[in-house]
């Protein structure tokens, strides 16, 4: 059955992350990121899904996925529930692994569809990871190699465009919008998580700075997707000052 509370991308294709509860690590070594690469293509190959990109990232895995809106929900399930139960018998653990739900965001046209990739593959160098680019948990050495999703290179059109594309100064993360999790409270972390990754600070600092710079970071996380109750709940700043500000960029 679909998710209805999910965001349809017209063409099917979406930046899907999960993170660990707590900010907690999910991958402790490479045996754990190998059992979860194999499980993310071999699903996808079960299911009809294209992986387009992906980075693993210590506490989180992001992915850029083309699949039926229908089969997304059933096909991340399948995924993250198969890596959780077995990150859990090999580490000898029990409980959540992963903050439910993982969270979506629907790509809808070329130029978002490469900055999104590009975005992905540069997780691992902004979170300061051996390898940078070169991270071996990344799909980045797969289109290196060759391997890389027709839909991409398509659009760029060689290996050498490729590369350039991802090394481009001034480039790092830019234009992405992280996907949100779904409800307020019950996600608190997950929000502030995702400011911090929108801002590139720590959204609880948002207060204390001068009032412009205040002022664009309140802005920009509503240009992000972030409503302004979700502003208010991760920066302290009130709503009634959220809502003025963001107002009146509007």
């Amino acid at each position: 059955m679909a998710d209805t509370h999910r965001a349809r991308s017209d063409a099917d294709l979406y930046h899907v992350v999960a993170r660990g509860v707590g900010r907690q690590l999910i991958f402790e070594d490479d045996a754990d990121r190998a059992a979860y690469t194999d499980l993310l293509y071999g699903q996808a190959r079960k299911r009809g899904a294209e992986i387009v990109a992906h980075a693993l990232v210590e506490n989180h895995t992001d992915a850029v996925v083309q699949v039926p809106y229908e089969r997304l929900g059933a096909f991340m399930k399948v995924v993250l529930g198969a890596y959780a139960r077995s990150f859990n018998r090999r580490h000898e653990r029990t409980g959540h692994l992963l903050e439910g739900p993982f969270h979506s965001e629907p790509i809808n046209d070329d130029t978002y569809l490469l900055t999104v990739v590009r975005y992905v593959h540069q997780n691992p160098l902004k979170a300061g990871l051996a390898g940078g680019l070169l991270y071996p948990w990344s799909s980045y050495g797969r289109y290196l190699a060759g391997d890389g999703s027709p839909l991409v290179m398509g659009l760029l059109g060689s290996t050498d465009a490729f590369v350039r594309f991802h090394e481009a100064p001034g480039t790092l993360c830019d234009g992405v919008r992280p996907p949100l999790p779904r409800g307020t409270a019950r996600n608190a972390e997950a929000l502030i998580d995702a400011a911090r990754e929108a801002l590139g600070a720590d959204p609880s600092t948002v207060k204390g700075v001068p009032r412009e710079q205040r002022d664009a970071s309140l802005r920009l996380l509503v240009e992000t997707g972030f409503s302004v109750r979700q502003v208010e709940l991760v920066t302290g700043v009130s709503h009634a000052t959220v809502q003025r500000v963001t107002s009146r960029a509007a």
